[in-house]
This record gives C-alpha cells, sequence and structure tokens, in this order.
C-alpha cells in the first residue's frame, strides 16, 4: 500500500510539473501570435482532443481553414503549428535562408532517422547537402525511371482490379507501398515485393510512421519516458530494432560487393557518379571511400533510413493530396487527363 501511495504521488508530482511547464511555455510563445486567428486552445493539451481521430484529421484541418482563413493557428501541446494556404507565405517560408531548422514535430523522427539531412541543421546539414548533391544529378535519377514505370504499372493494375471488384481503394496506403517499392530499389538496391506481398521490413516502415504520427498529435506522449512507460514506447524499440537491422545489413552486404567490384566511379564536378544504375546506398559506400569526408557507417545509415522515409512518405502524401484535390475539381481532372493523352499517345502501353 505503501509503494502504491508513493507512486501514486510521484505520478500526480510530475503530472503537475509537466502541466506547469506546458502553460509557462505556452504562454511565453504565444505572446507574437495572438493576432493570428484559430481555433480556441484549451489548457495543458491545446487543440489535440479535436484532433484526435485519425480519421477525421484532415477535415478538422479543412473546417479550420474554411473557418479561419489561409494562415491560422493551432497547438498540441505546448507547441504551436501556424498553417500557411497562401502561395505568398508558402513563397517567402520555402525560400528562406534562414528558416532552415525543422520544428518540433521532426523531434519523433530521430529514433529511426537519426541526424540526417532531413533533421540536422546548420553546418552538419550544409556539408552533408554538398556532399550529397552528385547523387542527385538528373542523369542518375533517369536511370531509375523503369523501376518507376514497374512499380507504377503494378499500382494501376491492383487499382484495376479493386475497381472491377467494386471494392474501394485505400489511396494513400497504394500509393504509399508502391513509393515504398521504387525509393528500397532506388536507395538500397534492394527489390521489394511491396505491393504484391507484405514483409517483415515493409509491416514495420508503416508501423513506425503511426508512432510517429501518434506522438505528434498526444501532447502526453511528447515526453520519453511517459511514452515507453504507458505509451507503445517498447513496441516502438521493437520496431525500430527491425529496421534498424534490415538497412544495417543491407549496408554491410553492399560494402562487400562494393568492394569485390573495385568500381572506379567519377564523383567530382556535376558529372554523375556513374553510367550505370547504382542505388543512392552504392553512391554513398562510393563516396566514403574515394574522398576525403568524414562520412562513417553511422552517416551513410542516417541519410539512407532519411531517403527511404522521405521518398515514399512525402510522395505518397503528395498524390494522394493532388488526387484528392482532382476528383473535388473534375474541370482540371479532365485537362490533366487530356495532357496525359497527348504525352502518352505515342507509347504502346498506356
Amino acid at each position: 500500500m505503501i509503494i502504491l501511495e508513493m507512486l501514486s504521488i510521484t505520478l500526480t508530482a510530475t503530472i503537475l510539473i509537466i502541466s506547469a511547464a506546458i502553460l509557462f511555455l505556452r504562454k511565453k510563445t504565444t505572446k507574437c501570435l495572438h493576432s493570428i486567428p484559430g481555433p480556441r486552445v484549451f489548457p495543458i493539451v491545446g487543440n489535440a482532443l479535436q484532433l484526435a481521430d485519425k480519421t477525421k484529421f484532415l477535415n478538422r484541418l479543412l473546417q479550420w481553414h474554411h473557418q479561419f482563413g489561409d494562415r491560422y493557428l493551432f497547438s498540441i501541446g505546448p507547441t504551436n503549428t501556424l498553417v500557411l494556404a497562401d502561395l505568398k507565405d508558402l513563397k517567402t517560408v520555402l525560400e528562406s535562408q534562414s528558416l532552415l531548422s525543422k520544428g518540433h514535430a521532426y523531434y519523433f523522427t530521430r529514433s529511426w532517422l537519426g541526424n540526417g539531412l532531413l533533421v540536422s541543421k546548420g553546418n552538419k546539414w550544409r556539408i552533408r547537402r554538398k556532399i550529397l548533391t552528385p547523387a542527385f544529378h538528373f542523369k542518375i535519377l533517369e536511370l531509375f525511371q523503369s523501376v518507376s514505370n514497374e512499380q507504377s504499372m503494378i499500382l494501376v493494375k491492383l487499382m484495376k482490379r479493386k475497381h472491377e471488384k467494386c471494392e474501394p481503394c485505400l489511396i494513400h496506403n497504394m500509393i504509399s507501398l508502391c513509393a515504398l517499392g521504387i525509393i528500397c530499389d532506388a536507395a538500397l538496391g534492394t527489390r521489394l515485393r511491396c505491393q504484391e506481398e507484405s514483409s517483415v521490413y515493409t509491416q514495420a516502415v508503416m508501423k513506425q510512421s503511426e508512432y510517429i504520427f501518434n506522438r505528434l498529435i498526444s501532447p502526453w506522449f511528447h515526453n520519453n519516458y511517459i511514452w515507453s512507460r504507458w505509451g507503445h514506447g517498447e513496441a516502438e524499440k521493437k520496431n525500430l530494432a527491425i529496421l534498424n537491422d534490415f538497412i544495417h545489413q543491407i549496408i554491410v552486404e553492399r560494402k562487400t560487393m562494393y568492394k569485390k567490384s573495385k568500381k572506379n566511379l567519377d564523383i567530382g564536378g556535376n558529372e554523375p557518379l556513374t553510367a550505370e544504375r547504382l542505388a543512392f546506398l552504392d553512391l554513398l559506400i562510393e563516396i566514403q571511400s574515394k574522398t576525403e569526408t568524414s562520412l562513417t557507417d553511422d552517416d551513410i545509415y542516417e541519410e539512407t533510413a532519411t531517403f527511404t522515409f522521405e521518398g515514399h512518405d512525402t510522395t505518397a502524401a503528395g498524390l494522394t493530396w493532388t488526387l484528392y484535390l482532382l476528383s473535388k475539381h473534375p474541370e482540371y481532372q479532365e485537362s490533366v487527363h487530356d495532357e496525359l493523352k497527348t504525352i502518352f499517345a505515342r507509347f504502346p502501353v498506356r
């Protein structure tokens, strides 16, 4: 009984301390934002309860957009989020040379992606970007067009099958798997049949994305200790082990293959690294061995994991949003359809 009472007192004290800290941080950070409209913010949780239902998350944001306009503010716990829907505002942010640090939301990706190009900042971000730029020469990217075409045809086939059976298409999930298959081939040099069959790694990627989103919209799980004790911290650790082991194993295998092949690639200037189709991981291994950079195996893991995540998640989100907007505006959908017919008229496979 005494132990239970002590635990209860400790937990209560912890909650009070966290609550006080959240209130202090919110008061401190919202002084300069009070003029921006937005939904009513509730104590401690902010607007988290209004966004708790993931199936209605997007609809809630759209509702607030209609209500408050192209520039509004909401918060999850002590973290404020400024939503911009005006092109001029977006242009200002995207072209800024000073707004390079990522927001609080990206913190929850570090356990998976480390401190790669997505979340790094300052000199590390600039140096790493300079090192990686040759790997994204357009001639190299063109070499993976066949991979993109192949996976896209599989996606269309699966969507047609759903249509013939009058079954709904979970568009975002289907596009995510398609994009994951493309990026795994392009970034890791590994062919995964993501769309046709499930795999441990594919499931782990999707699970980790869910863990990140769940923590993001739940301020009570922002604290690592609370997440590990009362959230899904233990399950996430096991999931991260799958993701880490998978990529580290591929790094070891590709480095072994590289040493045996002894490729002599040109990584200087603005020329492409190779005339062959080498995966992003192969190019990182080449950069590590041929230059005087301090690129370690952990650095290679960070960037490979980062581009595997970025390469499918953001692509799937962008394409899903595009399809949603086209479905809401049939006149533009017809224009896109006509343009595609013109472009692909010379190809036998449509």
